[in-house]
């Protein structure tokens, strides 16, 4: 099993967004970028979520240090919209994970943008997925970008290794605002997972927090 990491850009209260879902980058820095490059460039993979890879307009293109991690699209109905920068933007090879039930006709509209399609019997069965996946693509670290139920999802499976956070100074409030694993309306996770801090660091009024699983 690869080591998996995840990043969220958080708020004083805990919220990754607002209720209509503000792109991420709502008050990254330049040193909250400088260090998501760095989570990049130890990463094999790259997993993102597509409702986040669409709302935020991601790319995860650009070369650190030479390096490009394959891009890999969390999406069971394989609904990657063909007009997304990521199958646009030069990087490493885009993938996307979804549902053996996906018609043929949809996966043929996205391989023809380069896409490899990764089908799975049951997509959320996610530590069969990242099982299989890094089996066939030899990937010893996955860092997850989001957003909220990805994340919800790895660690409703325990999946997850280290989180890295960036605090803003920003309260956004409200229930409809997502937190890491969803709004208030959705279910707790089935059990509460204990993390180390394995370090931390002020920037200005950003504060870096990174914590490692322990099991």
């Amino acid at each position: 099993m690869p080591v998996i990491s995840a990043n969220f850009l958080i708020t004083a209260d805990g919220k990754v967004s607002t209720r209509t879902l503000t792109p991420s980058g709502f008050s990254a820095t330049t040193d909250d970028h400088r260090r998501l490059k760095k989570l990049r460039a130890g990463a094999d993979a790259l997993l993102v979520g597509r409702r986040t890879v669409e709302v935020d307009d991601m790319t995860m293109g650009g070369a650190v240090t030479g390096h490009y991690p394959r891009r890999m699209v969390y999406s069971p109905t394989a609904a990657l919209d063909p007009a997304t920068r990521l199958l646009h933007t030069d990087g490493g090879p885009v993938h996307v994970i979804c549902g053996d039930q996906v018609k043929a006709e949809t996966a043929d509209a996205l391989t023809t943008w380069g896409v490899a399609i990764d089908r799975f019997p049951d997509p959320t069965d996610l530590r069969h997925v990242i099982t299989q996946l890094a089996e066939t693509y030899s990937l010893q670290k996955i860092h997850c970008e989001g957003g909220p139920g990805l994340f919800k999802l790895l660690c409703e499976h325990d999946l997850i290794d280290e989180l890295h956070l960036t605090i803003t100074n920003r309260i956004f409030g409200g229930h409809a605002a997502p937190t890491l694993t969803g709004n208030a309306a959705q279910p707790l996770l089935p059990a509460s997972l204990q993390f180390e801090l394995t370090h931390h660091q002020q920037i200005g009024d950003d504060v870096f927090l990174s914590y490692r699983r322990t099991r």
